[in-house]
């Protein structure tokens, strides 16, 4: 609509992006009813959004992320990006805001080829398959690293080190069996977190005690410092046992494994200072502020400040916002956005739908929890007791679950059980379950691990089914089925409080 209506900014399009032309011929394969369709949205509403985003001057589109877990996010978010580009939205005042090159982005990959080396990274699993999410992501494939634990191969894997990451109840898919591999695989792991998890109860030998925010002194982003906002600073307000920050033990560590890569800081203060601050603001004296609000610069693109280069333009091959992607095109992606049906859905896999008429969506964010923490808080419990599971009115009476009856919701690849929280929220085809839930109240050793298989949604998601280059796993598109139970599995809050409650209570 906004191409074929000419709404679009001309200017920016002629100076700043590259593939224009190619981007006009290929959305032409999506008009507004095929994508209607799709959605469920109906094609007056699409012109409507499509026609108001237009002509409001500026604006700014939310991205949140549903965008990203499906096996075709990167094409989905290379629309966004083209839809941002395109009105001339992008890094203006009221736009979107792009990171600048000169502020806060020291830590990503801080170090990792000096201290890491060109051997061992040309070494990092998957790397040969998925270039594109080891280079950008720097970390090996999740799903190819779970095949090297249960395989041994190209090499075994026999050392972990878990950085606040709870993977058994929140991160990954198919908890069950990466809990088997890890157990199989690893001769020594450690943890360093604030609660006992099931992951550091499952595999690890030692569990090192992370200091809270009120414990720590620290610094906070918005976004990663990707977004210009607002600087934190954290102030220790007092100390509990030998408990460290994360970057306290990050920098200790990092000091016994490459000395040489730390003589140049004094304390972890100072690495705070670098890593975080980019020198341009110093710790012990901003600290006082508690919030600083960074200075806001617009239209980087003009003045160098998004390239390494410094030269102006965007941080790409071409110097321009790549509506057609000449990243993708070298590693073998089409390099212009393309839509793809989920691995399984209604349309894909029809066949299914006798067995899991439902389309299973997880981890909406909820304001008790963050993924799998707090479950051992009392007052945040309060708020969430249970594992919900969204439900539409007309779809429970008709499998007969009431609100707040347990139900057991199941597809091809696993179960899970949850609570049922009737809501008009979801459409009467969909099922939305929450995520990141395990039983800190319950028994922690094996085979139990508080618990944490019985209502992980996570068992009904499949390793292995990203997109070409890696990125995306089903997390909100998958097939399901879902039936009343008749036991009770109620949280007995009494039981929180009296296991959790602070020593002055």
């Amino acid at each position: 609509m906004i191409i074929s209506e000419d709404l679009y900014d001309h200017d920016f399009v002629k100076y700043w992006c590259y593939g224009f032309e190619e981007l006009a011929e290929r959305v032409k394969e999506m008009p507004v009813e095929k994508a209607a369709e799709i959605t469920g949205i109906p094609a007056d509403k699409i012109v409507e959004a499509a026609r108001m985003y237009a002509a409001a001057t500026p604006a700014a589109l939310q991205w949140g992320l549903a965008i990203d877990q499906k096996a075709n996010g990167m094409q989905a978010g290379q629309c966004i990006v083209a839809l941002m580009a395109i009105t001339g939205n992008v890094d203006v005042p009221g736009g979107q805001i792009l990171a600048d090159i000169n502020f806060g982005l020291n830590e990503v990959g801080f170090g990792i080829e000096e201290g890491v080396g060109k051997e061992l990274m040309d070494k990092m699993i998957g790397l040969d398959k998925y270039p594109v999410y080891c280079n950008t992501i720097l970390n090996a494939h999740a799903d190819m690293m779970l095949e090297t634990c249960e395989t041994g191969k190209p090499y075994p894997i026999k050392f972990g080190f878990y950085a606040g990451n709870n993977l058994m109840s929140c991160t990954s898919a198919e908890p069950k069996r990466w809990h088997d591999a890890l157990v199989k695989t690893l001769d020594f792991c450690f943890t360093i977190d604030c609660f006992m998890t099931p992951s550091a109860e499952a595999t690890c030998e030692v569990f090192l005690p992370l200091a809270a925010a009120a414990e720590e002194d620290g610094v906070s982003f918005t976004h990663y410092s990707g977004s210009p906002v607002t600087t934190n600073f954290m102030n220790q307000a007092f100390t509990t046992g030998e408990a460290l920050s994360d970057i306290e033990a990050c920098f200790k560590v990092g000091k016994r494994l490459n000395p040489h890569m730390f003589e140049e800081y004094q304390d972890y203060h100072d690495f705070i200072d670098h890593l975080r601050l980019s020198r341009k603001l110093r710790f012990e004296e901003a600290k006082k502020e508690v919030t600083i609000q960074r200075d806001v610069k617009y239209y980087k693109y003009e003045t160098g400040d998004l390239r390494m280069d410094h030269s102006p333009g965007f941080n790409t091959p071409t110097g321009k916002v790549e509506l057609y992607s000449t990243v993708f095109e070298q590693f073998g992606e089409d390099p212009l956005p393309y839509y793809e049906e989920p691995q399984y859905s209604p349309v894909n896999t029809p066949e299914l739908l006798a067995q899991y008429p439902f389309v299973l969506t997880t981890g909406a964010r909820t304001f008790a929890f963050f993924h799998s923490e707090n479950r051992q808080v009392p007052y945040c419990r309060e708020l969430n007791p249970d594992p919900l599971l969204e439900i539409n009115p007309k779809t429970a009476k008709r499998l007969g679950i009431a609100n707040g009856q347990w139900c057991e919701v199941w597809n091809q690849f696993g179960s899970a059980k949850l609570k049922a929280k009737v809501s008009e929220v979801v459409d009467e085809q969909t099922i939305h379950a929450q995520h990141g839930w395990w039983f800190p109240e319950e028994e922690g050793s094996e085979p139990n691990l508080y618990g944490t298989f019985r209502s992980n949604i996570n068992n009904l998601v499949p390793n292995f089914h990203t997109g070409k280059l890696g990125f995306g796993a089903p997390f909100k598109c998958l097939l399901c089925n879902v039936r009343p139970l008749d036991e009770n599995l109620d949280t007995d809050m009494n039981e929180i409080w009296e296991k959790f409650k602070r020593e002055d209570q």
